[in-house]
């Protein structure tokens, strides 16, 4: 059964006709109830409106304002930079110089040339097993990972 709104509102309104005392028109119910769905529509077209022309707004206003050049400096301003360490550089896998188990110090010394010398001891508690030396070309500060050299034979130590 393919019944309208209109017909299934204006069917509850002939019952409800028939309680005592309550009187209405069913034309006027039904006027205001249109009016009331076409207020309702207008504000949300108009909010949805209203929304995307604030989207458009804020999208356009970032598209425009990149990418920047960054501010020149002020004249007679000198820009400063990070220090980088260029002694030798120690760790170690010990703590507080305890030493139990597997361990390893490191030590990275630059050299003349550009290059580091690399200077791994391997311990087994306070035993050194191995002391492996190399040389490796001189990285930048922040680009630096050690892996322990594959001549040390130990396996699963980084």
């Amino acid at each position: 059964m393919n019944a309208t709104p209109d017909t299934d509102i204006r069917a509850a309104l002939a019952d409800a006709s028939d309680v005592a005392g309550l009187t209405f028109s069913t034309e006027a119910v039904l006027s205001e109830g249109h009016r009331v769905v076409r207020r309702r529509r207008a504000a949300a077209t108009g909010l949805v409106a209203a929304a995307t022309a604030v989207i458009a707004v804020v999208a356009v206003r970032l598209g425009t304002d990149q990418p920047r050049a960054l501010p020149a400096l002020p004249p007679g301003a000198t820009q400063i930079t990070a220090p980088v360490a260029t002694g030798p550089l120690t760790g170690t896998t010990s703590s507080d110089g305890i030493r139990d188990g597997l361990g390893v110090d490191v030590t990275v010394t630059p050299d003349s040339d550009g290059r580091v010398r690399e200077t791994w001891t391997l311990y087994d508690g306070a035993t050194v097993r191995r002391t492996i030396t190399r040389l490796a070309a001189a990285s930048g500060a922040g680009q630096v990972s050690f892996l322990m050299p594959v001549e040390s034979g130990q396996k699963g130590v980084v």
